[in-house]
């Protein structure tokens, strides 16, 4: 398991509601999830998501975010166009990687789950990388609804997924289509890239 020492942030769990997968909460997983992330799509894909501590009282639940990069942790929303450029390519590069994995029906929507942030402010620039905190949950308003959580999405995460990018699930009982629509876009992705071959074969 990477180790993740760097803290960024403690956010306290009032008024946001957690995805589910099939195992539970998707931040609950999140020790196993990251492990596989790891192996399947290199360390620096894993490293994108910072590594939570929970912890619990009778009054409140807060979870403190770590990342297992160094640096002075910043909002990419403070950085200005020019300034956000790199970091969002590398964030777009990254995203990409995970697709195989999402496709996954065993663990596809779980990495799909944590993909649901609370909002822009939640992406961090570390070092040099990017690392997103709060991941698996959402705004209490925004959770209850399709249509919400599909603009929520658009614009937060979803303004550096790949084309045609579905809504991530938030609930184990959308992480089949979910999954099984990114199987889609990889499938014809590979059959135009073997179009593509064919037609420069001699």
């Amino acid at each position: 398991m990477i180790n993740a020492s760097n803290y960024i942030c403690a956010t306290p769990l009032e008024n946001l509601v957690l995805a589910r997968g099939a195992a539970g909460p998707v931040l609950d997983q999140w020790a196993s999830m990251l492990a596989e992330i790891e192996r399947r799509c290199g360390t620096d894909v894993a490293t994108l998501f910072a590594q939570p501590t929970i912890k619990s009282s009778a009054e409140s639940t807060v979870v403190s975010w770590y990342a297992a990069v160094d640096g002075s942790p910043r909002p990419l929303a403070d950085f200005d166009e020019v300034g956000q450029q790199p970091f969002a390519e590398i964030l777009r590069a990254r995203l990409d990687r995970l697709l195989p994995i999402i496709a996954d029906p065993t663990i596809g929507a779980t990495v799909g789950g944590a993909l649901n942030i609370r909002s822009f402010r939640d992406i961090y620039v570390v070092g040099r990388d990017p690392v997103i905190v709060n991941w698996g949950m959402l705004p209490r308003d925004v959770a209850s609804s399709e249509t919400a959580r599909e603009v929520h999405f658009r614009n937060t995460l979803g303004s550096f997924a790949p084309s045609g990018f579905p809504t991530p699930p938030f609930d184990f009982n959308d992480g089949r289509s979910f999954t099984d629509a990114i199987a889609r876009q990889l499938r014809a992705v590979e059959t135009r890239q073997e179009v593509r071959e064919t037609a420069l074969d001699p």
